[in-house]
Parts: structure tokens; sequence; C-alpha cells
């Protein structure tokens, strides 16, 4: 008798099981063997299912305390991410030059992590990030096309290796700013035989001399930020004049924004990051920044700095509304009307909950053929798919808009069957 209370009572005493890693910022699963609820200090608890704990570590714990009934445990939590590193050659790239950039990238390891042996996700903002590739531990090598636009702009790279598909802290993350000089030939009048050289941006192009028609052409370089250039002519006497150009260039965005990850289901729970990073007109990272992001569907909260100019935003996804898009829209007001950068995140349906189906104008004359209305729908009324009967039906639901009655009366009443394949 003595043992079987004994039995009885070791099952009864709470178990906490924890997972075998680290729990990560964004939160881990924890399950409780027993009738007790999970507490935690320094994280916040969510019930997930009977005996399942959702924990989310405090911002900046570097451990929970958990307990339920008796029972204890000491949760670590995985350390911030670590720092990506993007280097380029050449270092001052110019468009109508160069059509691509090589890129450098060091992934560095969480304390105590192993090497990173995954690619991480670069997105630019202007151009293309292409042919990622190994080249040691924690090293990778890869390719920055140029956009094909000709002005002069700064474009935005950031990259992060991600902790999973699904996880909004990555385990690493950094940027690097690529000023974009441009290539072009200058046109101008003067009169006939004069000299005239142009400084932009602190560098001096030309002379050119005027042909008899008083026009010429000056090669120059146009970096980031410059909007005018000076112009200083000499005629044969010596006379020298100088004037201001302006050289008619295009507002350019100075902000460039990430998401990830870039598909979160539409539960009203699941979150991403959003990754944002202002610059300078000339391409300096600016720390203090203040952006302004907005979401055409679900929460995001304002931007806060992160790590040099690298801004983090979260995003939670809507309850409902699965199978579109939710626009994030990131802007930068001090930068000028161009500074905004648009990030789209996909909203994806639940598990399949219902099949319904609509034949209206009802009763249907024996063998007409009508229009129907048939869905698949997940939990929060998100439409999965369209269901329809059998390959081949000829009878009850041929399509997913059409039903054909059938041509004998029989009971007057029709049954057809749906069929569906996720």
């Amino acid at each position: 008798m003595i043992g079987s209370l004994l039995f009885l009572a070791l099952a009864a005493a709470p178990e906490l099981l924890l997972p075998p890693w680290p729990l990560s910022p964004d939160g881990d699963v924890v399950a409780v063997r027993g009738a007790e609820s999970l507490r935690a200090e320094g994280g916040a608890v969510e019930p997930v299912a009977p005996g399942l704990y959702r924990v989310a570590p405090a911002e900046g714990a570097a451990e929970v305390r958990l307990a339920a009934g008796a029972a204890t445990a000491l949760a670590r939590v995985e350390p911030p991410p670590a720092t990506v590193s993007i280097s380029f050659s050449p270092a001052s790239p110019v468009k109508g030059r160069h059509r691509e950039v090589a890129l450098e990238i060091a992934v560095a390891a969480v304390p105590g992590g192993e090497p990173e042996r995954r690619p991480p996700e670069i997105l630019a903002s202007s151009g293309r990030v292409r042919g990622i590739v190994p080249a040691g531990e924690g090293r990778f090598r890869g390719v920055f096309e140029l956009p094909p636009t000709r002005h002069p702009e700064v474009a935005v790279l950031i990259a992060l290796s991600p902790r999973c598909p699904t996880c909004p802290t990555p385990r690493a993350v950094g940027y690097a700013l690529v000023p974009l000089s441009a290539a072009i030939a200058l046109p101008g009048t003067s009169d006939p035989g004069v000299k005239t050289t142009v400084v932009i941006g602190g560098r001096s192009f030309g002379p050119a001399v005027a042909d008899r028609a008083g026009r010429f052409t000056i090669p120059v370089v146009v970096p980031p930020g410059a909007r005018a250039g000076i112009a200083e002519s000499v005629d044969a006497l010596g006379n020298r004049r100088r004037k201001e150009v302006d050289l008619h260039l295009p507002a350019v965005s100075r902000i460039g924004c990430e998401v990830w990850p870039r598909a979160v289901p539409a539960d009203g729970r699941s979150r991403a990051a959003v990754w944002c990073v202002a610059s300078s007109a000339a391409g300096e990272g600016e720390p203090d920044a203040r952006l302004a992001l907005s979401a055409r569907a679900g929460e995001i909260s304002p931007a806060a700095p992160f790590r040099g100019a690298l801004q983090r935003a979260a995003y939670r996804a809507p309850r409902g509304g699965g199978g579109a898009d939710a626009r994030i829209l990131a802007e930068y007001p001090d930068g000028g009307p161009a500074s905004r950068d648009e990030v789209r995140l996909s909203l994806a349906t639940g598990a399949p909950a219902e099949i319904v189906a609509d034949v209206p104008g009802q009763p249907v004359a024996l063998g007409a053929t009508v229009p129907a209305q048939t869905a698949v729908r997940d939990g929060n009324g998100d439409v999965v798919g369209r269901p329809a009967g059998r390959p081949g039906a000829t009878v009850g639901f041929v399509a997913p808009d059409r039903f054909v009655a059938p041509g004998e009366p029989g009971d007057y009443v029709a049954r057809a069957p749906l069929a569906f394949a996720l």
C-alpha cells in the first residue's frame, strides 16, 4: 500500500521538460508534465496547449528561472546576434565603369557557438547580390551587381544568418553602405576656344576647350550627395569666370530595409523582425535617424537602434488575412521624400478547418448546370483552397465554381463528394 501511494505521489510530481539548446530570444516551447502551471522569472509565459508553454525571455536576459510546483529549472538564453561584416572591392565603384563589385563576408560566431557554414541572407536596396559561396569557416564570397540606373546613389546591403526559418532574431546580422558614383559626360556651352574646368565633390575635371560652336563636353565622376559643381572658364586673355552648375540629379532613397522571416502565419501571434539602415547623402551611416514604419496588415513597433546605423522593429502578424502580403513601409523623412523602402512579408494561411459549398438558387433543375462556390477555410476563415468533385466527375461539383445536377430524380437529394489536396 505504501509503495502504491509513493508511486502515485511521484507520478503526480510536476516535471519540467526544456529544449536541449539555449532558449531563443524570440521564445521557445517548454513542457510541464503534471497538473501545475508554469511560472517564469526573467521572461514571459504564454500557454500554447495543455502542458505546453511558450517562454519568451525578457529583453537582454541571459537566463530564465522556471518553476512548476516544486520543480525548478534554470534555462540559458542564446546570446544576442553576432556581427556580419561586409567588405567590397573596388572600394569606390563607379556606374558606367564597373558592373559588379566583389563582396567578402565574415559571419562571427556567437560566444561558444560553431562557425557559420550556411551563406547569409543578403538584400540590397538597389542592385542585386548573387553567388554567395563559402570561403572558409564563417567566411563567404559573393557578387554585388550595380543597378542599371545612371545616377549616383548609396546602396544598402543588409545581411543576416537566420537561427531558423521562422526565427525573427538571427544568429548574426550586419550591413554595408556602398557609395555608387556615376561617370557621365557633362555637356556645356561657352565662347569658342574658352577652357573650362569643373569641380565636383572636391575633384577637378577638365579642362575642355569649347569648339567653334561654343560646345564642350567634360567626362566627370559624380559622387553620391553631390547636387552641383563649380565651373571655371578661362578665355585666351586669361579672364576667369566661375559659376555653379546644377547637375539635375534625381532625388534618391537613403534607406534600405530587410525582414525576417519572410513569411509568417496569419495567426495574430507570429512575429518577424524588420531591419533598416539610413545613410547620409554621401553614404555615411545615420545611427540617430528617425524612421517612420507602418504596416498595411498586422502591427509594427517603432524602430529602435540596434548596432551602428542598424535599427530594428518588431512586427506581429494579424489574425486572419492569410494568403496575402503584409506590406511594411519604412520612411526616413530627414532624407527627403524619396527616402522610403517597402518590404513584403507573406502571410500564410493556417491548417484546413472546414470545407464549405454553396449552390445558389436551389432547388436545381434535373440535369442543369449552375454556378457554385466551394472553399476550404482555416480556423480564421481564410481560404486555403477550392475543392471540387473527383477528377473526371460529370455530376456534382465538376469544378469549384460549377455544379451539375443529376439527370434522374432519384430521391431528389444530390450527394456530391468534394476532394481537396494540400
